[in-house]
């Protein structure tokens, strides 16, 4: 997995982080939904801050449906450091950095903060309720929505060509 975990926090995560860490990986690392529900609640919501990056908020199947379609597929490489880590027993706050490679080769970095509302379950793990993700505003309005018309476009073009 690619995360660099540079806090001590997250060297030796608690079961709260450890949700986090998974819900992580499997976005940008194994991209692998059944992680992804596995880690989140029945009544999981993802949102988006600041708002006016215009990116909406999800339910839990629509959120990883979103993520199946548009994150997973866009990522061929995604390498985070872990700059922060504030937890309590609910509540976890990370901070991180990501250097990453979009599947049509451009490069960019994304800084991000996520607060993630985390519930005890039986067996002592914890999972995903909510999902805040203060997302780096300026690579949305340069870099995320062009990306996304630039996957679309490959896809397209490969649809076109298998047709013929």
């Amino acid at each position: 997995m690619p995360i660099i975990h540079a806090p001590e926090a997250a060297k030796n995560p608690s079961s709260q982080l450890r949700a986090v860490l998974r819900w992580l990986d499997a976005l940008t690392t194994s991209h692998d939904a059944d992680q992804l529900m596995s880690v989140l609640t029945d009544d999981y919501t993802h949102h988006h801050f600041p708002k006016s990056t215009g990116l909406p908020s999800y339910k839990k199947l629509d959120f990883v449906e979103y993520a199946q379609r548009i994150l997973m597929p866009a990522l061929a490489e995604y390498n985070t450091t872990i700059l922060k880590v504030i937890e309590n027993e609910d509540q976890v706050v990370v901070h991180i950095i990501s250097d990453a490679c979009s599947v049509t080769g451009n490069s960019f970095t994304s800084e991000l903060m996520m607060f993630a509302h985390v519930v005890p379950q039986l067996d002592g793990e914890f999972k995903i309720k909510t999902m805040s993700e203060f997302i780096d505003s300026d690579l949305v309005k340069t870099f995320y929505f062009a990306e996304v018309k630039r996957i679309e476009a490959v896809a397209a073009a490969k649809v076109a060509t298998s047709t013929k």
